[in-house]
């Protein structure tokens, strides 16, 4: 973990985590032998836990949730396992995506060495809204006479699908 500095920036966190926690107890059956109001207790306890905030169990949770550590342990346990298992495959899917993002780069380099290009790796582009707006690129590498030509071809090709 990393220290959080602003008491706004730990709520946020915290509310995500617990959001999380919750989704995690309603997607697994082994939840179900839990009362709802221990699971509640357990996914802000677990929330605590991922942050590093200490106590992970507070006197004030204590008071009023009525449960103590160790009615709330092995609820805990589970969803810091399935925690730790969402961290380990997000990692893996990660580590494969770059991987396959290398690859692909290597292949288009040594296919297009002499002609000029430009790659595009997924996930660099983030920071445009979903109202930018995209510009039809060009390429200089095909006249326009040539997509003109191709663009006839479908034409007429279209025609006579349609028409026989």
């Amino acid at each position: 973990g990393w220290p959080l500095t602003s008491i706004a920036k730990t709520k946020a966190f915290m509310e995500k985590y617990a959001h999380y926690f919750l989704e995690v107890s309603l997607q697994d059956h082994s939840f179900l032998t839990f009362r709802p109001s221990l699971v509640a207790a357990a996914c802000i306890t677990a929330s605590r836990i991922c942050l590093h905030i200490s106590p992970s169990l507070t006197t004030h949770l204590h008071l009023l949730t009525g449960y103590t550590w160790e009615h709330l342990t092995a609820c805990v346990e589970l969803m810091l396992i399935a925690h730790d298992n969402d961290v380990k495959e997000a990692n893996k899917t990660k580590g494969q995506q770059s991987t396959l993002q290398q690859q692909t780069t290597v292949q288009q380099q040594h296919q297009h060495q002499s002609s000029p290009q430009l790659l595009f790796q997924q996930g660099q582009y983030q920071h445009f809204t979903q109202n930018s707006q995209l510009v039809q690129f060009h390429s200089p590498l095909q006249p326009q006479a040539s997509v003109q030509a191709h663009r006839s071809h479908l034409q007429g090709r279209r025609a006579a699908i349609v028409s026989g």
